[in-house]
């Protein structure tokens, strides 16, 4: 957890326990940013510049979970579903297209969505549970679909990461396709683990938006 007391985010941490999972962080006053406000040209470079602070934290290879395996994990909870369910396959399917073979691995928060990311004059990014090695298209991808940027603003977000930054559109438009994949075939793996069922996580909903991709 050292890298949360770096200057990155100076979230100081107040307690943790490895063994049971608990972490405990110093409180910080932040609100979420309106639609608004973060599509405002400076806010976008500010927030890509402070995606790259935690895209440049140095992290121990062996200590840190990989995203892959993650994903692994989920298609083996689900693997009596997939065969006979379009969206778990096509979700599958489009990690697998996302080869892994040359991609750098940096650390991802991975979780980077509207209610994670909160704003008092800089950005603070909360619940890191999710946090590995992974893609830096990722958390990328996730802010995208979550706020609905448009090319504009996608520019300016990844000029604030890196103005010499060589973006591949395509495998960006593959990585936002599958953050809505994604939290289908997360909401199943709650099907199959918790008390929750399918009414209760929407999943009906859901599958209607994942419609526009058949």
């Amino acid at each position: 957890f050292n890298f949360l007391k770096t200057k990155t985010q100076n979230q100081k941490i107040l307690y943790h326990d490895l063994d049971r999972g608990i972490l405990i962080r110093e409180f910080h006053e932040g609100k979420e940013i309106a639609y608004s406000e973060i599509k405002r040209k400076e806010n976008l470079i500010s927030l890509g510049k402070e995606i790259k602070k935690v895209h440049e934290i140095k992290i121990d290879n062996v200590a840190i979970n990989n995203f892959k395996n993650l994903i692994e994990n989920y298609r083996d909870i689900l693997k009596n579903k997939i065969k006979n369910n379009w969206y778990l396959n096509q979700g599958f399917k489009i990690f697998d297209s996302l080869s892994y073979r040359k991609e750098q691995i940096i650390f991802s928060h991975n979780d980077l969505n509207r209610e994670n990311i909160l704003f008092n004059k800089k950005y603070f990014f909360i619940d890191w549970e999710y946090a590995s090695g992974n893609s830096p298209y990722f958390d990328f991808a996730s802010i995208i679909s979550s706020y609905d940027f448009n090319d504009e603003e996608i520019g300016y977000l990844f000029y604030g990461y890196n103005k010499n930054f060589l973006l591949d559109k395509e495998k960006l438009k593959n990585w936002v396709k599958f953050t809505y994949f994604l939290d289908y075939i997360w909401r199943q793996c709650l099907v199959e683990t918790t008390k929750h069922d399918e009414k209760s996580l929407r999943i009906m909903d859901l599958e209607r938006n994942l419609d526009i991709f058949k």
